[in-house]
């Protein structure tokens, strides 16, 4: 019995250097409201997720970026002394209008990207908070059964040590007390671990001293079936498959509109030709595209293909 009893007592001293660590971490209460305001601002998801929409309007100057003119010289020894072009892009049958608006389409969804990241943060932030604070509830609620255990020891050691109970009622009420101190380790080691989760949402890299100022806000009843259906059609994340189909659409209409034929005005002149008698001539000449070989109609295909996809998605 004395083996097990010191077995005992030495994983105890083992696990206290834990409780001595954790003492030295120094607690900062924070609110839901605080958490929330902090995730809102820099959680890393969220951060991400308005980063995306910064490439997303930098997309819309690129799709109308208008495409610099060219400019050719030359010059020869039986024709004219200097020859010049210069060509101009004419981008005038829409297709650089269909492809903002379809950059734009893709925008209005990363934008609603967003607000579907912001959600998901809130939730989880929300969780890790209610977490955290039921964390600290445990530890508290084990704290004091600790305490009621040590005092039990030392009721059950002085009654062994005058004889009037035996040396395994001592062994026994011991093993508990380890338990009840090793219960508590393990509910601070939680605490901790809520903590540094909820320092993540929040943007703090060393959470494990958060602690929860006040008890999350509980409704006192939940909000009806048919009113929550009623928003569902609003919410974020349907509003966000909607506008993918329209962005889909958009892109498609984008491919179609780079079926009309690019064209090009060439303006050039020759100086100082001995045929011409050393008059100045002037040209020009309007080039078009001729669209033979390809027509984008694979590309159309796979962009109503995608609208199709979200519409299924939307439907289930």
């Amino acid at each position: 019995m004395r083996t097990v009893c010191a077995a005992l007592s030495v994983a105890l001293v083992l696990l206290a250097p834990g409780r001595g660590v954790q003492a030295q971490v120094e607690a900062r209460r924070v609110s839901l409201d605080e958490a929330l305001r902090a995730a809102h601002r820099v959680a890393p998801d969220l951060m991400i997720a308005r980063a995306r929409e910064s490439v997303a309007h930098a997309e819309v100057s690129v799709a109308g970026v208008y495409p610099n003119p060219s400019v050719a010289g030359g010059t020869s020894t039986q024709a004219a002394r200097f020859s010049g072009t210069v060509s101009l892009p004419l981008v005038i049958l829409g297709q650089r209008g269909a492809a903002m608006d379809a950059a734009r389409a893709d925008e209005a969804t990363v934008g609603l990207d967003t607000q579907v990241t912001w959600n998901d943060v809130r939730r989880t932030t929300a969780l890790a908070f209610v977490a955290l604070w039921l964390a600290e509830r445990v530890e508290t609620a084990r704290r004091d059964s600790a305490t009621i255990q040590a005092t039990l020891e030392a009721a059950v050691v002085q009654r062994v040590q005058v004889g009037s109970a035996p040396e395994l009622d001592a062994l026994r009420v011991h093993a508990e007390k380890v338990r009840a101190d090793a219960d508590v380790l393990e509910a601070t080691a939680l605490v901790t671990a809520a903590g540094s989760e909820l320092g993540r949402w929040m943007g703090i890299t060393d959470g494990a001293g958060l602690r929860a100022s006040a008890d999350p806000p509980v409704p006192d009843a939940a909000p009806p079936l048919d009113a929550m259906l009623a928003r569902l059609d609003s919410s974020a994340p349907v509003r966000r498959e909607i506008s993918d189909v329209h962005a889909s659409e958009a892109r498609a209409d984008r491919e179609r509109a780079l079926v009309r034929p690019y064209m090009a005005l060439d303006l050039g002149t020759d100086l100082g030709d001995p045929s011409l008698g050393g008059v100045t001539n002037f040209r020009a000449q309007l080039m078009i595209e001729v669209p033979l070989f390809n027509q984008r109609g694979g590309y159309i295909d796979r962009e109503k293909a995608l609208g199709e996809f979200v519409r299924h998605q939307l439907a289930l």
